[in-house]
């Protein structure tokens, strides 16, 4: 069972940038997002409630996921749509394959947390890994404000500045 998990959220993350291609054009990305997330959510409830989930939580517990939710599933979403605009969906990944080491270095900065050796480098090899599969995409891409290349990345990298910020609160709330 817990194999057939992992493999279905792989699948789902795996093929969510390019699900976004499709998500964005007349409607505002804002929209897009709101009506992925309520059916993600109608989905959920009917689940907990098939389960017999318990639903009733502290006022505490939704200022937290308030928050949380803020910084993960909200403000970065948007500028990642945006970001998605002017770039291609290999582009968007390569740029949020960051996330490791913005969560690193802002858990550092934020939290004290201890950069650990292995992490980074497991995260800039990644990274590395990633530009190779796309070097060919990176090589022939105008990096220019005309092409809005710049603006995108800008709105990528932001998107995944904000997920980091999302991430390391998770942890904190988790523990």
């Amino acid at each position: 069972v817990n194999i057939a998990l992992y493999f279905l959220v792989l699948f789902c993350w795996g093929t969510s940038w390019f699900a976004i291609t499709f998500q964005l054009g007349d409607v505002a990305p804002q929209a897009s997002i709101a009506w992925r997330f309520l059916l993600a959510s109608t989905i959920l409830f009917i689940w907990c409630l098939i389960r017999g989930k318990k639903l009733s939580f502290s006022w505490r517990s939704h200022i937290d996921w308030l928050i949380l939710g803020f910084f993960l599933f909200c403000i970065n979403y948007i500028c990642a749509y945006f970001g998605s605009f002017y770039l291609t969906s290999g582009m968007v990944c390569l740029i949020f394959s960051t996330l490791t080491l913005f969560t690193v270095f802002n858990g550092f900065i934020f939290f004290r947390k201890p950069i650990r050796l292995p992490i980074l480098v497991g995260a800039i090899v990644g990274i590395i890994g990633l530009g190779i599969i796309f070097s060919n995409e990176l090589s022939t891409t105008q990096w220019s404000i005309e092409t809005g290349v710049v603006k995108g990345f800008i709105w990528v990298l932001l998107a995944t500045f904000l997920a980091s910020i999302g991430m390391l609160l998770s942890g904190r709330m988790q523990s």
